[in-house]
């Protein structure tokens, strides 16, 4: 899941100031460590449990580095009044490898290559001099963010659309055009201000977790605040996936509420730990929780509600959803069911995703993540990729689904005054007729049934299938390849 709470949208001169508290639903990753497997939150950076408190292209870098030490030269150490003595001296070599930049949602843009700081590590006298490769080098994602290196720090960072981002390791990031244009920040005592391109104050962050985190700004009338509380809670992961040892109990903050400016706010609650789990001293008492969002309540008072399914308890083994229900009050529940077409769960795996919306529409898309090889001029993403996505629409009460997508139902259109093809299948089967890889020209029709609105009955229904329904008394026909029969969005 992933939804998106506007905090300050304003104009600039160049860039415009944009601040939003950002919400992912995929929190847990597997990660192993001395031969053994474990899940871990994915907190790092400005990202806790799921939520990113960063501007979109704020975010920050990261790497992996790895020092190793070596004798360099022998040199002979004048000590008075003892007698001079011979002894090495040593150099340090620190390798940064794994370069990637998150952007202000969270997503990761990787980097190939890699650099090299040596450095003495004493005693000093020259022997062994300091030395740092470089590179630049464009992200391997196809984002277009491009990056220059100098040892272990970023020179520079450009986004895809010429704007020079200045990255510091977890922390806010000053953001600049490629007209000089820039939105700084600064963090004193614990409270971060950002300044717009117009030289004001945009925005000012207090707080850290456990305690309340205000967002406050300037506005008519006065300032405007955002207030997000935490509540401490005993996470504890019970999903079963074999070979993954499971998290906890450990003490968390997870978001409790958000309060707007006018009082109204959101509300949060988790998913109750399966099974037997005592919270910990200090914790919400009621319940321990695994980490995953299980409702939120709307300042308008409406709600939507997460419960997990297939897979282990609702995850697979690399940690993304296996299943989802989200039933909306007032609106209706979604479904999501994901399935895996090849590979295994991880880099390289294909799977189909099918929705079902509350009026029983089924959507069908395909996703392939990105597993390429890591090597020395590409790093693979591990991002999830769309590459297909076809939509079957209900027909109303009769519960028809129409065989073709969308997409083909638009491009016949402009061909034909009915769409014959869409909607052959009688309320009976359960079955999708498919579309023929064909051209336009080629296409040829079956007979079609016809839905006749019957007041008696309440509903349309297939001619065929009279005998179910009672007499045709007052019924009005109406044939379903009809362009009003169809929903076509």
């Amino acid at each position: 899941m992933h939804f998106v709470i506007p905090v300050l949208n304003k104009a600039g001169r160049g860039l415009p100031f944009t601040y939003n508290l950002v919400y992912d639903g995929s929190i847990w990753i597997p990660v192993t460590s001395n031969g053994s497997t474990s899940w871990v939150p994915t907190n790092n950076g400005t990202m806790l449990w799921g939520w990113n408190n960063s501007m979109p292209r704020g975010g920050y870098m990261s790497n992996t580095a790895s020092t190793t030490s070596a004798q360099c030269a022998r040199i002979e150490v004048q000590d008075p009044p003892d007698p001079p003595y011979w002894t090495w001296e040593y150099e340090y070599t620190t390798v940064y490898t794994n370069w990637a930049y998150y952007d202000g949602w969270g997503t990761r843009h990787p980097f190939p290559g890699s650099t090299i700081n040596k450095y003495p590590g004493g005693p000093v006298n020259g022997s062994c001099p300091l030395s740092s490769t470089s590179f630049a080098t464009t992200a391997t994602d196809n984002s277009g963010y491009t990056i220059s290196v100098t040892g272990g720090e970023a020179n520079s960072l450009v986004a895809p659309n010429g704007s020079v981002i200045n990255p510091y390791s977890a922390a806010p990031t000053p953001l600049q055009d490629k007209n000089g244009n820039e939105i700084t920040s600064i963090t004193s005592s614990g409270t971060t201000t950002f300044t717009d391109t117009l030289g004001t104050t945009a925005l000012t962050i207090s707080g850290a977790p456990p305690s309340q985190v205000t967002y406050q700004y300037a506005a008519p009338g006065g300032s405007a605040k955002y207030t997000m509380t935490y509540q401490q809670y005993t996470v504890k992961t019970k999903f079963g996936v074999s070979g993954i040892q499971e998290y906890g109990p450990l003490a968390n903050s997870l978001v409790n509420s958000i309060v707007l400016p006018d009082g109204s706010q959101y509300l949060f609650t988790y998913e109750v730990t399966p099974g037997s789990c005592t919270p910990l001293s200090g914790t919400y008492s009621s319940n321990c929780v695994t980490g995953r969002l299980a409702e939120v309540t709307l300042p308008t008072g409406g709600q939507i509600t997460y419960a997990y399914t297939g897979g282990s308890n609702g995850i697979e083994s690399d940690g993304s959803t296996a299943g989802l229900n989200r039933p909306l009050n007032p609106g209706g529940e979604w479904k999501y069911s994901r399935s895996l077409v090849s590979g295994t769960p991880g880099p390289g795996s294909i799977w189909t995703t099918t929705v079902f919306d509350p009026n029983g529409n089924e959507t069908t898309i395909n996703f392939a993540e990105d597993g390429t090889t890591t090597t020395s001029t590409t790093i693979a993403t591990y991002n999830f990729y769309e590459t297909l996505r076809q939509v079957y629409q209900l027909l109303g009460r009769a519960g028809i689904k129409c065989s073709a997508p969308l997409l083909h139902r638009r491009a016949l259109r402009a061909h034909m005054n009915f769409l014959q093809f869409a909607c052959n299948v009688p309320i009976e089967t359960e079955r999708y007729v498919p579309l023929a890889p064909q051209s336009l020209r080629s296409l040829s029709f079956e007979p079609l049934p016809r839905l006749r609105h019957c007041p008696r009955q309440g509903m349309p229904i297939v001619e065929r299938s009279a005998e179910k329904y009672g007499n045709w008394q007052g019924c009005r026909d109406d044939w379903i390849g009809k362009p009003s029969a169809l929903l076509d969005s």
